[in-house]
């Protein structure tokens, strides 16, 4: 199996079971970790791959900042991805 095909697996084996609009959410994290496991890919690679895979599959990476709690007065902001596949990739 090659990296690409080896990353659509990743991203599909790992959806939420929930979704909206059509959609379901791909855990990124443990598909790059998968990637990273079991094909041996750097995590840069491995996020690259994960990205064009969702893409391929006919879905959108989208970029969520969540503004946490105040810590040692600074206002904390985490970035994240989330990878949306269509429910219709999966048939």
């Amino acid at each position: 199996m090659d990296d690409f095909a080896a990353a659509i697996e990743a991203v599909t084996e790992n959806l939420s079971a929930f979704g909206g609009n059509g959609y379901r959410a791909a855990n990124s994290s443990a598909a790059v970790a998968a990637l990273c496991r079991d094909v041996g890919l750097e995590e840069g690679e491995a996020k690259r791959l994960g990205r064009q895979a969702v893409a391929h599959l006919g879905g959108y990476v989208e970029q969520v900042v969540h503004t946490g709690g105040i810590a040692a007065g600074r206002r904390r902001r985490h970035h994240r991805e989330v990878w949306w596949v269509p429910s219709s990739a999966l048939s």
